[in-house]
């Protein structure tokens, strides 16, 4: 992997700069409280990401019986 972050620390940085909260679209059926379902949060962060050249990729791992996500960005360099 490349270490020169010199393209993408500045995408990402803009990028989290125009990170907005994602829409509490979704209410909980047993405690009443609303909730950013899965799809708002991807809405979310796309809107961030894809304009600064950014996306994501998320894999599934398994470790010592346990079983995870291990989420990457990626730049368009």
């Amino acid at each position: 992997m490349n270490d020169d972050l010199t393209k993408i620390a500045p995408a990402f940085v803009a990028a989290c700069a125009a990170l907005q909260a994602a829409t509490k679209n979704a209410t909980n059926a047993h405690l009443g409280n609303s909730y950013a379902d899965l799809e708002s949060m991807q809405t979310a962060a796309r809107d961030a990401l894809a304009p600064n050249g950014l996306a994501w990729f998320q894999e599934v791992i398994r470790e010592d019986n346990r079983i995870g996500v291990h989420t990457r960005i990626i730049h368009t360099s």
